[in-house]
């Protein structure tokens, strides 16, 4: 399953969406004064504003690491090593002989 930068998002903002509805309920209750809700909301938006910027930062990265892992998994060590692990398959170091190919004479 591919998931891009958008869905990582969305689902950042149900979280904050949730914890700023906690606030709300706790600030309805009396746990947190009118003040400290507003102090908590201001921080949880601030956190996920970090969040975002932090996965905007990563997200070359990420691209970066995904295309070395793909260089290195498609050298010809790696693919041997994935054959090799099959049950009852083996990749040998030998080579087997094989008829000579030439060029078909020029024609005059």
């Amino acid at each position: 399953m591919d998931v891009n930068f958008g869905q990582y998002a969305a689902a950042g903002r149900h979280v904050l969406t949730f914890a700023m509805g906690a606030v709300t309920a706790a600030a309805s209750i009396g746990i947190v004064t009118a003040g400290e809700a507003g102090t908590l909301t201001t921080s949880l938006g601030h956190i996920g504003t970090g969040v975002s910027e932090l996965a905007a930062g990563l997200a070359p990265l990420i691209a970066m690491g995904s295309g070395l892992f793909a260089t290195w998994s498609a050298s010809h060590k790696s693919q041997i090593a994935s054959i090799n692990a099959l049950p009852g398959v083996k990749v040998v170091a030998e080579s087997v002989p094989a008829p000579q190919v030439t060029a078909p004479p020029k024609a005059s």
